[in-house]
């Protein structure tokens, strides 16, 4: 079988869904953005991949490499692209043309156009809808596709990296759990970074200064980040760098006020940790079950999520480890495997 991604950015997590398609037997081309400067991902592909770089293509080029690679389907991130829309015309609905949509829907002015846009012309270039979760699955259905042309499940984290550390650590954690909260994200404003750090020295104010806060990430804010006690940064790392952070933080937290899905709740998740999510985190309505394995907190609320932490400091550590565990346990519900499966429901229809 014959797959083409016509991508923006690659992350590690979309590496991993493809190394399992490639190992599955699909023969793979992806045309990609370059990566960018505030997730600068090692990307480490099979070599039987094929890797094609977006600009270096002139116009037209795409559209004719694709035609004449005849691919059994094509999976395209999102419908900004001029190109790579134009590559699913010139295919003509021969094979499953699929939209990748990570947005949920609101309802703000630009999404009722797109909705409208979507009527007149995507239909014209897609068969198919695939996204991550129910949230997604709303805007797919004021787009205009059908239920049976929806499928969930187009994000998976890197399950068996961050399952083995789970493994791990999980006897060191129930000896003694490590009393530190873990920022894994970018150096945003819409990523909460500034609640995070107002929250985290009011709850330590609180009486709460056994614990610290741990932050991974790089972007536009980090020459601004908070540096008062408590508080350490690590800068970028990659996913295997991330080993003894985990082993050695014990708490999640994605304060986010915007966050479509978030593949790094998951990833934590799979690592058996205990999770602080904002409610506009889409990932949250798969892998946070409220008060099983962690809470959620008002967007943009620092009392909010001051409130949610001292709730994870009342628990005891027993319970906290339990929580990481019924953390991991819904971490499995997407894999690299069910992504490849997602692919064969596709060519079925």
């Amino acid at each position: 079988m014959r797959f083409a991604i016509l991508y923006t950015e690659l992350a590690a997590y979309t590496v991993s869904c493809l190394n399992a398609a490639s190992n599955s037997g699909f023969k793979i081309r992806v045309y990609r953005y370059p990566v960018h400067n505030e997730a600068p991902f090692a990307l480490k592909l099979n070599p039987e991949i094929e890797v094609e770089e977006r600009f270096q293509k002139s116009e037209n080029q795409i559209s004719n490499e694709l035609n004449e690679w005849n691919p059994d389907l094509v999976l395209v991130s999102g419908w900004r692209d001029k190109e790579y829309l134009k590559s699913g015309r010139r295919l003509g609905k021969r094979v499953p043309f699929i939209l990748g949509l990570d947005n949920p829907w609101q309802g703000g002015a630009r999404q009722w156009m797109a909705m409208l846009y979507s009527r007149v012309f995507l239909k014209n270039s897609f068969t198919h809808c695939w996204v991550p979760g129910d949230r997604q699955v709303k805007y797919a259905r004021k787009l205009g596709f059908d239920e049976n042309r929806i499928h969930s499940g187009a994000y998976s984290a890197d399950v068996t990296l961050f399952n083995s550390y789970y493994q791990e650590n999980k006897h060191l954690k129930y000896q003694s759990f490590p009393r530190r909260f873990l920022y894994v994200g970018r150096y945003l404003g819409f990523k909460g970074t500034r609640e995070l750090w107002d929250a985290f020295k009011e709850f330590r104010r609180c009486g709460n200064d056994s614990w610290e806060l741990w932050c991974a990430g790089t972007g536009a804010e980090f020459d601004q980040r908070d540096q008062s006690e408590g508080i350490k940064h690590f800068g970028f790392l990659q996913p295997e760098e991330l080993r003894k952070l985990i082993a050695e933080t014990g708490v999640f937290i994605l304060p986010s006020q915007k966050e479509p899905w978030g593949v790094v709740v998951q990833e934590f998740a799979a690592a058996g940790f205990p999770l602080i999510c904002s409610e506009a985190v889409g990932a949250a309505d798969t892998f946070l079950r409220e008060g099983e394995n962690g809470f959620l907190f008002k967007t943009q609320s620092v009392e909010s999520l001051v409130g949610a932490m001292e709730k994870i400091a009342a628990i005891s550590d027993d319970k906290l480890v339990q929580m990481g565990d019924n953390s991991h346990q819904l971490a499995q519900q997407i894999t690299p495997e069910t992504w490849v499966q997602t692919l064969y429901r596709f060519l079925d229809k």
